[in-house]
C-alpha cells in the first residue's frame, strides 16, 4: 500500500470505519499497517499498529468493567491481537539491526511472542529477546524448548541440566531441575507470566517502562550473574532490540486483574 501515512490519511480510514465499530476500526489500521510494513515503511507501520495494540488492551479492560457486554467477541479479538503482534514483529525487524543467518531467524521467530508478552504483561520484549538469547545460546541450548533457563517443573515436565551460578561473589557449577513445554509458544507464555505476575518481580514490574531498570531489577532474583543486567542490555543495544518494545500500557497489568478474553488468548 505505497504512500500511505500514519497521518490524515489513516485517521479517515479510523474514522470511517467508527461508524462499522470497534472490529471495523481495527481492521482498517491493521490493513494500513500491513500496508505500510509490505511497502519498506517500518516505522510508520509501527505508529498505526501501537493505535491498534492500545485499541486491543482498552478492549480488555472494558470487558472487564462490563463483562457481560463485552465490545468484541473473544475470538475476534484473539485473531485480531494474533494479527497486530505479527505485523508488529515484521516492522520492527526493518528497524533493528537483526544479525543474518540462522540468529537472525531465531530473533524473528520468538519476536512475535516477545511482543505478546510485552502487549499482555509489560515484560519489555527487548528484555524477553536479549533473555533467550543469553539463557539458550541462541536457541542452542534449550531442552523442553526452554529458553529462559526457567528452573522447576513445567507444562512437559523438567530436564536436568547443569547451571553456573554466583554465591557470595563465587562462580558456583551444580545440576538442577529446569522446566521443559510442549511447544515454544508455551515457554515464552510461561516465562511472560512468571515475570509479569511473580511477586518476586514487583520491582522490575515498577520499571516497566524502562527496559534497562527493568533488566536490572532481574539480578539477584532471576539471575546471580551480577553482570546479567549489563550482558542483556549489550546485546539489546547490539541488535536494536528496543525497536520490538510496545510501551502502551498491558491489559493484564495488576490494577486491572485479568481481562474477560484471558483463556481465550492462552493459545498466543
Amino acid at each position: 500500500m505505497p504512500g500511505v501515512r500514519p497521518g490524515a490519511e489513516v485517521m479517515s480510514l479510523a474514522q470511517s470505519a467508527a461508524q462499522r465499530g470497534p472490529a471495523a476500526v481495527l481492521r482498517a489500521r491493521l490493513d494500513a499497517g500491513a500496508g505500510l510494513e509490505a511497502s519498506g515503511q517500518p516505522g510508520a507501520a509501527l505508529v498505526v499498529v501501537d493505535h491498534a495494540l492500545g485499541d486491543l488492551a482498552a478492549l480488555g479492560v472494558a470487558g472487564i468493567e462490563d463483562p457481560a457486554n463485552p465490545p468484541l467477541a473473544a475470538d475476534s479479538v484473539a485473531s485480531l491481537l494474533q494479527e497486530a503482534v505479527a505485523v508488529r514483529a515484521a516492522a520492527a525487524a526493518q528497524l533493528a539491526a537483526l544479525p543474518g543467518g540462522a540468529r537472525g531467524e531465531f530473533l524473528r521467530g520468538i519476536a512475535p511472542g516477545a511482543i505478546l508478552g510485552d502487549w499482555r504483561y509489560g515484560v519489555p520484549a527487548s528484555v524477553t529477546m536479549a533473555q533467550a538469547i543469553l539463557e539458550s545460546g541462541w536457541g542452542r541450548r534449550a531442552p523442553g524448548f526452554n529458553l529462559f533457563g526457567i528452573k522447576g517443573t513445567g507444562s512437559a515436565g523438567s530436564t536436568r541440566s547443569r547451571v553456573v551460578e554466583y554465591v557470595r561473589g563465587k562462580r558456583v557449577i551444580r545440576k538442577t531441575n529446569f522446566r521443559a513445554y510442549n511447544s515454544l509458544s508455551e515457554a515464552m507464555q510461561d516465562h511472560a507470566r512468571l515475570l509479569g505476575s511473580s511477586p518476586r518481580y514487583a520491582e522490575a514490574r515498577s520499571a516497566s517502562e524502562s527496559p534497562r531498570a527493568f533488566a536490572a531489577a532481574l539480578v539477584g532474583r532471576y539471575a546471580t550473574d551480577p553482570r546479567y543486567a549489563d550482558k542483556l542490555a549489550l546485546l539489546a543495544d547490539s541488535y536494536g532490540l528496543d525497536h520490538f518494545n510496545w510501551r502502551g500500557r498491558p491489559p493484564l497489568s495488576e490494577t486491572t486483574g485479568l481481562p474477560f478474553l484471558a483463556e481465550q488468548l492462552g493459545q498466543f
